[in-house]
């Protein structure tokens, strides 16, 4: 929060996020700008905007995509973000990828890594098994090389149909998080403001919580 000016009548609290994840467009609310799927002969999927509102663990999401298609088992078949391609990594420092993940179907393995296109270049390659419903992924590691044009990758692993609903995904310098972090060419600003006509968010959402910190009121 930046500064909290106030008069006899009013306050107003500022903020303002701060831009640490790598990726452009890592919370999709309009376009699926920097992502795409790419494909192997036994692989037919789709990237789409997420419409409408869900609600998990305390978090509203009104953002995010679906990846949807199936996987025959013998070529590839990734969901990728090529946001990152000019970026050299710190061999010499940790970094970390935190995403939530709705899996629609049974337990499905995905690779999460960063290469080049090709898939050569690994920066970093780990499997996770996706169960049924909504989970956190927080992983963290140190880059086996720099990158030489890397792009940020979810690659299906196991065969059959599957559908992922990704609300967002962050890459960053230093430890996981569970909360959504944008680029810093995404900073947001904003404001809410207390006066005699009540309580006005401006440019953010609101929350209202129980005392057991479930929400049970939410507007965006």
């Amino acid at each position: 929060m930046n500064n909290t000016p106030s008069t006899a009548d009013s306050i107003t609290a500022s903020f303002k996020e701060n831009g640490s994840n790598l990726l452009i467009n890592g919370r999709p609310r309009t376009n699926t700008n920097y992502w795409e799927a790419s494909l192997g002969s036994s692989a037919s999927a789709y990237l789409s905007i997420h419409s409408g509102s869900c609600n998990w663990n305390g978090e509203h999401f009104k953002s995010g995509f679906w990846f949807t298609g199936t996987y025959g088992g013998s070529t590839w078949c990734i969901a990728q973000n090529y946001s990152i391609e000019g970026y050299k990594f710190n061999t010499e420092k940790t970094y970390s990828i935190s995403a939530i993940v709705y899996n629609e179907k049974s337990e499905k393995t995905v690779n999460f890594r960063i290469t080049n296109r090709d898939s050569t270049n690994v920066v970093f390659l780990q499997s996770v098994n996706l169960q049924n419903g909504y989970q956190y992924v927080n992983l963290e590691f140190t880059p086996s090389s720099a990158g030489d044009a890397p792009v940020f990758g979810m690659t299906v692993e196991s065969t059959g149909d599957f559908s992922f609903y990704i609300p967002w995904v962050v890459v960053k310098e230093g430890n996981t998080t569970k909360s959504w972090v944008p680029n810093g060419d995404e900073v947001n600003h904003g404001s809410t403001v207390i006066n005699k006509d009540g309580v006005t968010v401006n440019n953010g959402a609101l929350t209202i919580k129980n005392n057991a910190g479930e929400s049970v009121f939410y507007a965006d």
